[in-house]
């Protein structure tokens, strides 16, 4: 407040609300203690604040010694950083903290595991150590790895550097600073989410780092490791897609698969798309469609009936101004067992006596063999046609099947052939056979 009070709420398992208390609060408390404060900056559960004398009072979880008090306590009331004087500016990160004394030096404490300190080591500190080689330091800050200014205009960071966002052309950690060189004449730093930011004396913007969600702002979501100037109005935006995950459907289904795709120079839904299939013969180019709306789009796929396997779907975007964007996922289609198919059979006639011999088709996408079918019969009539008297071969999907009326029998029976796979997905089909009387001689 304009009082120089400082004031908390919410979580406050480890007393970072600093009033004494680890009871969570819904309403503004005030942190105990604490007058004169110009400046106040948060991690991970705990906060500092600098008072107008140039002291710096820490509160809250201290797991890695971000309070700064020589421990490793929490502390539920503000202790005073120790051996810091006449600081003019703080910043801290989840687990650790900077102080710009006004003497132009940097002094850091906390957690080092990624040289965030900069004391050329990877010791947790407990107690304030100074930042190896700087000096005329105007302005700092602690997003995660660390930023420093100096009053000639140069950058100076240290710490993590995953994704390039120290800018020297790497992604080696450093545990001490190293000068961003290729950009100078800076008057201002910020960061992000493990990006490095800075604007230039003539107002131009440049960044590094983490890029999967556009954080460096040059119009693509590549990580950067030297800085790029961050995109104006008059130039010509990169297209971007979201990301897409891999997909899976089962065969003879559809896939509906939506993603985003923007480009800040376009409008909705007018980018040149192009959508290819990596197996023609499971996903052709012709069996992918996509609707759009608003930059939503929707990509239908359909693979090639009763067939199964992976394709890789790759999907271009393209402005006006010719930049593009790609995305690729793949599809798997999983096989599934199909039913076989038992072909018509129409009604059969013989005569008193006398063998009938017929043929039918049946077929299973998942059988080589028709002899690897399960086949049964059954006879409504087993006094005419008895089950036993009824018998099949096959080759290649077509059977043959030989029935034999029992001896002077006649009259009517109905024959049902089921068919089962290895799935046991059956098929059935049901056919009349008539039996003629014959007038046997005397």
């Amino acid at each position: 407040k304009n009082d120089g009070t400082v004031w908390g709420w919410g979580y406050n398992v480890s007393g970072q609300l600093g009033d004494g208390t680890t009871t969570q609060r819904s309403t503004a408390v005030q942190v105990s203690g604490l007058n004169n404060i110009i400046a106040i900056s948060t991690g991970y559960s705990f906060a500092i604040a600098l008072k107008d004398d140039g002291t710096v009072w820490a509160w809250g979880s201290n797991a890695k010694g971000q309070l700064g008090d020589g421990t490793t306590n929490d502390s539920y009331t503000p202790v005073q950083v120790s051996g810091l004087t006449d600081v003019i500016s703080i910043s801290c990160s989840s687990n650790h903290c900077l102080a710009l004394k006004n003497d132009g030096t940097v002094w850091a404490w906390g957690d080092n595991q990624y040289g965030q300190l900069g004391d050329n080591s990877n010791t947790e500190r407990h107690t304030t150590v100074q930042v190896s080689g700087l000096s005329g330091i105007i302005s700092i800050d602690a997003p995660g790895h660390s930023i420093a200014l100096k009053n000639d205009g140069t950058v100076w960071t240290w710490g993590g550097n995953t994704c390039g966002q120290l800018g020297d052309g790497t992604t080696n950690q450093s545990n001490v600073p190293i000068q961003i060189t290729s950009v100078t004449n800076v008057n201002i730093i910020g960061s992000g989410a493990s990006v490095t930011l800075m604007m230039k004396n003539d107002g131009t913007v440049w960044s590094c780092g983490c890029n999967t969600n556009g954080y460096v702002g040059d119009g693509t979501t590549t990580n950067r490791s030297t800085p790029v100037q961050i995109l104006s109005d008059s130039t010509n935006y990169y297209p971007v897609i979201s990301l897409i995950a891999d997909q899976n459907i089962d065969e003879d289904t559809s896939a509906s698969i939506n993603f985003i795709s923007s480009d800040l120079d376009s409008s909705a839904c007018s980018m040149t798309i192009t959508i290819t299939s990596s197996n023609q013969s499971l996903l052709p180019d012709g069996n992918l469609s996509y609707a759009c709306e608003d930059n939503h789009y929707t990509l239908t796929a359909t693979p090639v009936s009763d067939s199964n396997g992976t394709a890789t779907i790759s999907i271009q975007v393209e402005d006006t101004g010719a930049l593009t964007a790609s995305r690729s996922f793949d599809l798997t289609v999983t096989a599934i067992n199909d039913p076989p198919v038992l072909g018509t059979i129409t009604g059969q006639t013989t005569n008193e006596d006398t063998p009938i011999h017929m043929g039918f088709t049946a077929s299973d996408l998942e059988t080589v063999d028709c002899n690897s079918l399960d086949i049964s019969m059954v006879s409504s009539n087993v006094n005419l046609i008895p089950v036993e008297n009824i018998s099949y071969t096959c080759s290649a999907g077509n059977f043959y099947l030989s029935m034999t009326p029992a001896t002077n029998q006649s009259g009517n029976a109905n024959i049902t052939i089921t068919i089962t796979d290895a799935g046991s997905l059956t098929a059935t089909q049901s056919f009349s056979l008539t039996v003629n009387a014959v007038n046997d001689a005397p």
